[in-house]
């Protein structure tokens, strides 16, 4: 059984050692549709990079429509399962960013725009660090604007939408 085009459940299943011990390596079912979906989503993942390295090279049309679409599309599938590269991704510092997204969408252009032609990185010496310092930044914000703006600001709304219903 081909898992994708490149891995086959035997090849992926094969243990020498288990054949030795007489031990049965096939995986069951529901584990059989989780390697699919894994091995769909590494490759997605591999080619998503590859395009992303050669992108500059390629027509705008087929870089933004033609391939990163259906690429994410895989990526997505893969990240739907159970599988090392959802486990890693539902890791708590990805979720708090995934939660804090709208913050870090609402934030980013701004705040990269005053941290860059504030030249704070070239005062303070940090530079030679950019642009991974300046995505650190960025992302904390979004996090602290995330814990103390968006959520006081839900729950005195919903105090206040709550005690509404109460007086009607």
């Amino acid at each position: 059984m081909q898992l994708s085009p490149n891995f086959s459940l035997s090849e992926l299943a094969y243990s020498e050692t288990a054949e030795q011990r007489g031990i049965d390596n096939t995986p069951p079912p529901e584990i059989v549709q989780n390697l699919k979906r894994l091995a769909a989503g590494l490759i997605a993942f591999a080619s998503l990079y590859l395009v992303l390295c050669v992108g500059d090279r390629l027509p705008y049309v087929m870089m933004h429509d033609g391939l990163l679409m259906p690429l994410f599309g895989g990526v997505i599938l893969c990240l739907a399962g159970r599988n090392r590269i959802a486990w890693f991704f539902g890791l708590l510092p990805f979720i708090a960013i995934g939660e804090a997204s709208y913050c870090l969408y609402l934030l980013h252009f701004n705040l990269w725009t005053m941290l860059h032609d504030s030249h704070f990185l070239e005062k303070s010496g940090l530079i030679v660090f950019d642009p991974w310092i300046s995505y650190l930044l960025l992302i904390v914000a979004a996090l602290l604007t995330k814990r103390f703006i968006e959520r006081p600001g839900r729950s005195w709304i919903a105090r206040r939408l709550s005690s509404g219903t109460a007086r009607a």
